[in-house]
């Protein structure tokens, strides 16, 4: 089998690669070297943004039935018995209309990978394990690659998803600038019989922490907990056998009441903070681990990968359908890689506080895990192919791409914006429109005037954009127009999470990119064209 697009490593970032690109109806190969898998605690936050991308891809009532919120912190003092702190990763918010996701859930990697192996399946495409990519070549109009079995294949292009270690990273010889962090962690599964539901933490990150975090998934094994401890004087035993674990732990916690049950391992490693200095050459690309590794301070790891992953799919299935031109895809680098460049700083910080802050701190941003780190501020502001008429001063202010600025500009998240009726009085939600694979076009009017139909009647000779027409909740002018759907801001969400509450006057147009980020914000149809010139060809 020779796919249009192979995919190195079965792991979360290829798997959410292989799903986006089989929604888009691009074929794919996925494989793995591995030969078995493990109910790996790691990559257990899914951040808000994440979730919503979840959603886009169809994996989100997958996720929900299973996610739960952090459990919470339980920090305690030198007895090992009398909680010194109870605390909450981040404060429970509750939904709004624009954010309806607000809060980080839980749920470990492995489980997230289960979900997005089932969605894959039903597009008749699996992991092939035990196969490794031992090398390859890239020429101009396809890749040749050397697997252990079947030795020999080749696709058009190529994603590096292996990790840490990539082939795919160090055949393009990409650089992978950065350092070893000072402290090393020790990650691992255990049942544990007669402890709380919660996040359980002893001793400090100087020298030796040990916590156990309950696992909420409903599918789990009973009483079953993630092992970590992370500092600069780790016990040799907690990477021994199952009673070594157990012996360290009752030494170090001062609890030798806690009952082990019969499982447990763990792995150790030495966790680095580095990064690419592009994400792609030719036509190989690399994704998640393999373009960028950093502490787990934060949580940004998977999630960071998952936006990999939904960035580089959509330019790439254009550039394969012929409906944009393979420079398309340098733009994967150019708003990937200072997001990163945030992420690995901030990340830092994290950790920075974490090995000098007293744990049970509450001021202290160790084990915060909100604001930035929801990634609902991560932007593509400074992307050359953005377009922004409305607000250009902001747009090209300098902003952080981990942050975003004041007002809504193109190149941020697209917001959510219950509420929109049609008229029927059929209600639905920006959210329910937005398709991966479709670029969306919000024209928001406060009639339907022939500016607006002339922009509908273009954006229907481009079989990738759909027009959604949205008039004011008091409009005179509801009526159908072909090629559009045409929808009442009834509740007034979407006007007020796109503009801030103020009407527009005339025509504004927000075109909305496949990974659910504002592609433009513009007033007039030439402006809606100069955009989609960027992207499309003729």
């Amino acid at each position: 089998m020779n796919p249009t697009v192979l995919i190195a490593g079965g792991g979360p970032t290829g798997l959410v690669a292989a799903l986006a690109l089989c929604k888009l109806r691009v074929p794919v190969r996925i494989i793995d070297k591995r030969t078995t898998l493990v109910d790996h605690p790691k990559g257990a936050g899914i951040h808000p943004r994440t979730l919503e991308l979840h959603h886009i891809l169809g994996t989100l009532p997958d996720i929900l039935q299973r996610a739960r919120h952090v459990p919470l912190k339980c920090f305690y003092g030198p007895d090992g018995r009398t909680p010194a702190l109870l605390k909450a990763t981040a404060e429970i918010r509750d939904p709004t209309p624009d954010i309806p996701w607000p809060n980080g859930l839980f749920l470990w990697q492995s489980a997230q990978e289960e979900i997005l192996r089932n969605h894959l399946k039903q597009h008749g495409v699996e992991v092939e394990w035990g196969t490794e990519l031992k090398s390859f070549k890239d020429s101009q109009d396809q890749v040749s690659v050397q697997l252990e079995s079947p030795k020999q294949a080749s696709c058009q292009y190529l994603i590096g998803a292996e990790g840490a270690h990539s082939i795919v990273r160090k055949t393009l010889g990409l650089s992978f600038l950065g350092e070893a962090t000072k402290e090393r962690l020790v990650v691992g599964s255990v049942q544990v019989k007669n402890l709380l539901q919660r996040w359980h933490i002893w001793g400090s990150p100087q020298k030796q922490l040990v916590s156990l975090a309950y696992n909420p998934d409903p599918k789990a094994q009973p009483n079953s907990f993630s092992l970590t401890i992370v500092g600069t004087e780790i016990d040799e035993r907690f990477t021994g056998s199952r009673d070594d674990i157990v012996s360290a732990f009752t030494e170090l916690s001062g609890r030798s009441d806690i009952e082990f049950g019969e499982y447990a391992w763990t792995s150790m490693f030495l966790p680095h903070v580095r990064m690419v200095d592009r994400f792609s050459k030719g036509r190989c690309f690399v994704v998640g681990d393999s373009a960028h590794v950093h502490t787990p301070a934060g949580g940004q790891g998977l999630n960071s990968g998952f936006q990999d992953a939904m960035n580089i799919a959509w330019k790439l299935a254009a550039v394969i359908k012929t409906e944009a031109s393979p420079s398309l895809l340098e733009t994967y680098t150019t708003e990937r890689l200072p997001v990163i460049a945030a992420m690995l700083d901030k990340t830092k910080l994290i950790l920075n506080a974490t090995l000098k802050d007293d744990v049970r701190d509450e001021k202290s941003i160790a084990w915060r895990r909100d604001g930035e780190l929801t990634m609902l501020g991560i932007n593509y502001r400074g992307s050359n192919i953005i377009v922004d008429t409305v607000h250009p001063a902001d747009v090209q202010a300098a902003v952080n791409p981990y942050r975003g600025g004041e007002s809504l500009c193109a190149g941020d998240r697209a917001p959510q914006a219950p509420g929109v009726v049609d008229r029927n009085g059929g209600g639905t939600s920006l959210f329910d429109i937005f398709e991966y694979g479709q670029h969306t076009l919000l024209i928001f009017s406060d009639s339907i005037t022939d500016e607006v139909t002339s922009l509908v009647s273009w954006a229907s000779t481009r079989g990738t954009v759909k027009a959604v027409i949205i008039l004011p909740k008091d409009s005179a002018a509801f009526e159908d127009v072909d090629g559009a759907l045409v929808l009442q801001d009834s509740d007034g969400h979407a006007s007020r999470a796109y503009f801030g509450g103020e009407g527009v006057e005339g025509m504004t147009v927000v075109a909305v990119r496949p990974d659910m980020y504002i592609g433009a914000m513009v007033k007039k149809v030439d402006e809606v064209k100069d955009y989609f010139g960027k992207i499309f060809l003729g």
